[in-house]
């Protein structure tokens, strides 16, 4: 597992996604450093490259895949710091593969709780793309669900489509989990929030 340095994740917890710079997708710089920071996030290598990588993946979609990869093999871990920056891009980037793997560890028992969160945090972000939503808003500890609003400015980047059943299958694992006395409190509430994610989507 890649350990981001503390530079890097700073970097990344305090870069809001309305201050990423809109890289022409179209341009060989942009299709170069997208494959970079895929093959960074499928690898490991080069280890210093990690947290830029994250930072491209918010809008590179060939990046995908490597993110969901790196989402799941993080789904034992309960390091919120790094947590929060491998989910992060999915605040803007919109994906059917990252969708599905956030989908399964959000319902796994023998995931971390953390990662589970903020799994559920990335399927909301699939129907509220642009929004701000803590790991304190999701955990309980908070008395609200979510954030600050979407920004009406917010560049969304869409990769693989995202199943079309997948506001159903949200709202149902929602319920689910909020109604499951052998789930922690945390887990309960993350999933009341993600059934009431359905009222938020953005079209």
């Amino acid at each position: 597992m890649i350990r981001l340095t503390k530079a890097a994740l700073l970097l990344l917890l305090l870069l809001p996604a309305c201050a990423v710079a809109q890289a022409n997708p179209d341009s060989v710089k942009h299709r170069n450093d997208c494959r970079l920071a895929a093959q960074t996030l499928s690898t490991g290598h080069p280890s210093p490259q990690y947290g830029w990588a994250l930072e491209m993946a918010w809008r590179c979609t060939e990046a995908a895949p490597a993110l969901a990869g790196a989402i799941a093999e993080a789904a034992t871990v309960r390091d919120t710091a790094l947590l929060n920056a491998l989910t992060q891009p999915t605040i803007q980037l919109r994906d059917g593969r990252v969708f599905e793997t956030a989908f399964r560890i959000a319902g796994d028992k023998h995931a971390s709780q953390e990662a589970r969160i903020f799994a559920i945090r990335t399927l909301i972000y699939t129907m509220r793309p642009g929004g701000g939503i803590d790991y304190s808003n999701l955990a309980g500890r908070d008395q609200y669900c979510y954030g600050f609003g979407p920004s009406l400015h917010q560049y969304i980047t869409h990769g693989a489509p995202v199943p079309g059943d997948y506001v159903q299958r949200v709202n149902t694992l929602g319920r689910q989990l909020a109604a499951d006395a052998s789930e922690s409190e945390s887990i309960r509430h993350a999933g009341m929030c993600a059934a009431l994610a359905r009222e938020l989507i953005r079209h």
